[in-house]
Order: structure tokens, then sequence, then C-alpha cells
């Protein structure tokens, strides 16, 4: 198997569970799942996937797609297949040929998109939907009602977002023109229907809103979405957060905060500065779902210094900390945000009492507990923003 997702799904119980393709016995969906491995004193780090175990695989209709990540509610994980089709043969030669990934593979306006919902507690196939095709990178939540999935998804009407990234393109285009001609991530919502009884194999249409569409949008122009993934993961959520072009054209270069149920946003933006992907820390004992803060690694332009920002979840901008001594060093501008099972993701509840410590290489946010224990955050820069949390029984010096 290859080609997990960057994205990976955490349960209750710390199983991680993940996408995978296998090409043995031609191509197949392969669903994996790693149980948690508790740590004891002088153990060798184990192999990322001792113990996996696949919990369903499935035959796509395209022999293979292009993938990024997947959605999982409590009983059901849903895959999108996008008409973004790979040439296996052009990949297994990229090499020989001297083909970009991208050339190995082709986007097909006559496909539609399609939706695979497994059962994940029997693995199969339970219902599968299709839709006018649409490309996407990231799902930014799903949820069940008593009768549907609910599914947000960052969409592009095709593959062509692709070619913004290419360095030639950056390289030549002024900050305000890269996004010309390139359409906005627009925030989708999906209804898929929960099967009442037999599993289907026919492909089922989506269910119309008013307008006709199958979908709603729900905002546009954000991409790279972040959730309280803890809090809110597999169940109805409010608040997502993530980046966006300031005015159109612009490359990414703002943080959006975005309410999915009154559908209005809050942005932080400024002059010649490109945040990265934003991370969610929930406050200790948070009761709210953006009770926590939000941190990004700010890249300056045109003599700007980079930095380090974070931002209150809740009052987003509202208060703010930002420090730059991290500009010297190894400053990613974007970085794949992933859950870590084996930590604690927690934070100050108050920006004012929290403290930042500088160094050579790592940034450390802390605040003092009623139980008088320190909770720390390290960012560390030559591994990009890692973040690992720890509880100490012991002041910082």
């Amino acid at each position: 198997m290859f080609s997990m997702t960057p994205h990976p799904h955490e349960d209750e119980e710390g199983n991680v569970y993940n996408v995978a393709v296998s090409l043995k016995k031609g191509t197949r969906y392969n669903i994996t799942k790693v149980p948690p491995r508790p740590s004891t004193p002088g153990d060798s780090a184990p192999h990322p996937l001792q113990g996996v175990n696949v919990v369903s695989t499935f035959v796509p209709k395209n022999r293979l797609c292009y993938y990024h990540s997947f959605a999982m509610t409590p009983n059901y994980f849903v895959f999108i297949e996008n008409p973004f089709i790979v040439n296996v043969w052009a990949l297994l030669t990229m090499k020989l040929k001297g083909r970009s990934f991208h050339e190995c593979m082709k986007w097909d306006n006559k496909q539609p998109s399609r939706f695979y919902v497994i059962e994940r507690k029997t693995g199969k196939v339970v219902v599968q939907y299709k839709t006018e095709n649409f490309f996407s990178f990231h799902h930014v939540n799903a949820y069940e009602t008593e009768t549907d999935i609910i599914m947000d998804v960052c969409c592009y009407p095709d593959a062509r977002i692709v070619y913004q990234y290419y360095l030639h393109h950056l390289r030549t285009k002024a900050e305000h023109e890269v996004s010309r001609g390139f359409p906005d991530p627009a925030l989708r919502r999906y209804r898929l229907p929960i099967p009442t009884s037999t599993v289907s194999k026919s492909w089922q249409r989506l269910p119309s809103y008013s307008d006709g569409r199958d979908y709603k949008v729900l905002y546009y122009g954000v991409e790279l979405p972040q959730i309280n993934y803890r809090f809110a993961n597999g169940k109805p959520y409010r608040f997502m957060y993530g980046v966006g072009p300031h005015r159109r054209g612009d490359f990414l270069n703002q943080l959006v905060k975005v309410d999915v149920l009154g559908k209005e946003a809050k942005t932080w933006h400024e002059h010649n500065c490109y945040p990265s992907e934003p991370v969610f820390v929930a406050a200790p004992g948070a009761e709210a779902e953006d009770e926590g803060v939000i941190i990004s690694s700010v890249v300056g332009v045109r003599g700007k210094k980079s930095f380090l920002l974070i931002l209150d979840g809740s009052t987003f901008p509202g208060n703010r900390a930002r420090d730059s001594a991290m500009s010297n060093g190894a400053l990613p501008a974007w970085y794949v945000q992933t859950q870590v099972p084996s930590f604690t993701w927690t934070m100050p509840k108050s920006l004012g009492r929290g403290l930042i410590r500088r160094g050579a290489h790592s940034i450390l946010v802390a605040n003092k507990t009623s139980s008088d224990c320190i909770w720390s955050a390290f960012i560390i820069v030559h591994r990009p923003l890692t973040m690992i949390f720890k509880k100490k029984n012991r002041e910082v010096n």
C-alpha cells in the first residue's frame, strides 16, 4: 500500500485512520486503522504503521485518482473520487521520462465527482453518489443527522488551481496577480442521505436544495481549513479557520474565521504578510468551541520581518501576540497540520497571562494553571511548527 493522505483521522480511543492505495490485484482503495500503542520507559520508537489493519477495501470507478483527504463521522467514512485521473504507467516511469507527478494526471471533464459512503462497522460501501465534477484538496468536517451525512469541503470547479503553485508561475507574477484567472476556493456543504435499507450498488444522485444545486456555498475564498478537532470533528460545529485571498487576484494572504451557521467571516490581514495554515489550540478545560488560540507562521516580504502570530480564537482577530525571533530561522510559509494522538493540545485561557520566551530555535508559550502546573507549547523551527504539548509539575526557570 502507498499514497496515504496527509490528513488522517483519530477516534476517541486513539485509533488513527487513513486511506491508502494498493495495485497488486488492480487498483484498490484501502481504509487503514492503526491502534494506539502505550509507551513505556525504555521503549524504542515503534514503526508508525505497527499493528495496522485494513478495515475496508473498495474498487474505484476510475483506476486511480488524486486525493488528499477524506471524512469520518461516528458511523461512516466518506471518500471523494474527483476525475483528476492518474496514469499509472506514466507514474511508474516518471523518473525515467523526467516528468513531474502533476504531468502524470489528467482532468477528465466528462466524468462526475463520486462519493463513496463506507459503513465503519462493516467496512462495506453502503451507498455511492455522483454529482457535477469539482476538485478539492481538503475536507473541513462531516457529521450525521437522523437522515443525512452533512459534509463541508473546500472546492474548485476543476483542477486548474494546481498550475497556480508552479514555481515559474509564482516567480513571474506580482503578488497581487498570482491568483488572477484562477477560481477562489468555495466552502461547499453537501448532503448525503443515509441509506435505510440494503446496500445500493447503483450510482445515486444527490438531493438538490431550493436553488436547484446539490450543494450550498457557505463562503467564498477559504482554504487550508482547520477546526477544533477534539471538540467538533464528526459532530455539528460552527467555526472553521483557514487562509484566503484578501482581494481578488491575491495569493493566500489573510487568515479567516468562518461561522458556518451564520455564513459570516472575520479576517486578519497585514500588508506584505503571508500567513501559513492556521493551527487551533484549545484552552485547558475549554467549554466553547472557539475557546483557544490560533497559531500561524507569517512570512514577511519586501523588507517586512517574518514572525509567529497568535490570535485569540474566540474574539478573532481580537487579542494577539507576535514574535519575530524566528525570522533568522527556517520559517515555513506553509505546512500540513495533522492531529498528534499522543499529546494533549492545550493553551492558556488568557493571552494576557501567557508569556513568550525567545530562543535561537524555539518559542515557548506558557501559562500557570490553578493546579500550579505549567502547560507549554514548543514550536520547533527546524521541524516546521512541530507542536509538542507537555504538562510540567514545575515552574519554568
